[in-house]
Parts: structure tokens; sequence; C-alpha cells
């Protein structure tokens, strides 16, 4: 549930969770439909939710944080997958 005052973001915040999916599944290969994807959206709105919570600054940080997170964790994501 969002605080008062942030359900102005709540279609750019969900635009961004839909961008880390689109990222996710272009670096992973999984079914289109069913428990797989949920799972991923489910992760993205997790790992976007943690970022949004610790950005001192709503957009510029928040993004930048977005960006390099997504940077550094799709490497080992993709490794740790394509091993199992």
């Amino acid at each position: 549930m969002m605080a008062a005052g942030m359900e102005d973001s709540a279609p750019s915040r969900q635009r961004i969770v839909n961008k880390i999916v689109e990222t996710l599944r272009r670096h992973l290969r999984f079914s289109e439909q069913g428990e797989g994807l949920q799972v991923l959206i489910d992760m993205a709105a997790r790992f976007e939710e943690s970022v949004y919570s610790t950005a001192r600054s709503r957009q510029t940080e928040y993004l930048r944080k977005i960006s390099l997170k997504m940077l550094a964790s799709i490497g080992p994501v993709v490794l740790q997958v394509l091993s199992c």
C-alpha cells in the first residue's frame, strides 16, 4: 500500500517495473506464460520497491539506483540461471 502523496507516482513506478521485467526477459529464458512469468513480475516489483523506498531523491536518485542495480545484478542473475 502506498502512502499519501505517492499515488501520483504509481503509473510511472509501474512503467519502471514493466521495464525491469522486459530487461530480465531479454536476458533470461523461461516460459512466456504461467508461473514463471508471475515470479518474474513479482521479483521485479519487489526490486523496484526496495530501490524506491531507499532512494533519497524521488526521481534522479531513484532512476539512477534502478539503472545501476540492474546493470550490476543482471550478470550474476544470468549466470545463476544458466548454471541451473
